[in-house]
């Protein structure tokens, strides 16, 4: 399988680490801050310019800035696209029925750590079980590297819809505190943002007498790098609207 990646930041880097991976090569990178071309791949400065009759595959972890325009040029050459990139919630919609009219095929999800799936996974489970026990409180925490731009993290919204769609006590999210206490419907989402962190997630469930707390921590980027190929190798050949979570089912 040939890919073309978008984006050279820090984990087109960890993805091309990863390469040689399974029957997985690189053939592109689209970017304009990328340096000379590295290990023989050609450097382009936007998606229209592949050579679609070459690729197999896209993989995005730029910024959602031009995410519509990319998602256009891809959808209507129906290639599989993989989507790491965070912060377009709000144009999720034209996304998606982008890739529905082309009938085109469309991965996506905050987290591609096989690790972070599972986990979230068990925090789901765990969570519908102390539904039936009202007295535990919740609340979720995460940390990352400063140079990380969304905060809290698309995984930790994820993790707090999870909650919060499987819970008596808890209606919604907040993550900004203001003064005083909050309200006991309200998940507070922690967060910091210091450091080299790849990534720490924790759940706590708490009581008066008990506190549960159910982690993960990433050790590297490698571990995005690999789910997203495992992304791309599953995606191939198939139509319609994916999240990475489904790979786990």
């Amino acid at each position: 399988m040939r890919i073309a990646i978008i984006g050279f930041g820090k984990m087109a880097q960890a993805i091309l680490d990863c390469l040689p991976y399974k029957n997985i090569s690189c053939s592109h990178i689209i970017s304009r801050k990328a340096p000379a071309e590295p290990q023989k791949i050609t450097i382009l400065n936007d998606v229209s310019l592949l050579p679609f009759d070459k690729i197999d595959a896209i993989i995005d972890f730029s910024a959602p800035e031009g995410l519509l325009d990319r998602t256009k040029v891809i959808a209507a050459a129906k290639k599989p696209y993989v989507i790491g990139t965070t912060g377009w919630e709000s144009i999720s919609q034209e996304i998606f029925s982008t890739i529905q009219s082309q009938n085109s095929s469309l991965l996506w999800g905050p987290n591609f750590s096989i690790g972070i799936a599972l986990y979230l996974n068990i925090c789901s489970y765990a969570n519908k079980l102390l539904a039936k026990h009202p007295e535990f409180d919740v609340g979720i925490y995460e940390r990352h590297h400063r140079q990380k731009a969304d905060h809290p993290s698309g995984t930790a919204k994820l993790l707090a819809q999870q909650i919060i769609e499987n819970s008596a006590n808890k209606d919604s999210s907040i993550s900004h505190l203001p003064p005083g206490p909050i309200e006991q419907s309200q998940l507070h989402v922690g967060y910091s943002r210091s450091g080299t962190n790849p990534g720490y997630y924790e759940v706590l469930f708490e009581n008066q007498t008990d506190a549960i707390t159910l982690s993960h921590q990433a050790y590297s980027r490698s571990a995005y790098a690999q789910g997203a190929l495992e992304a791309a190798l599953w995606l191939h050949g198939k139509k319609g609207i994916f999240t990475f979570n489904q790979i786990m089912a």
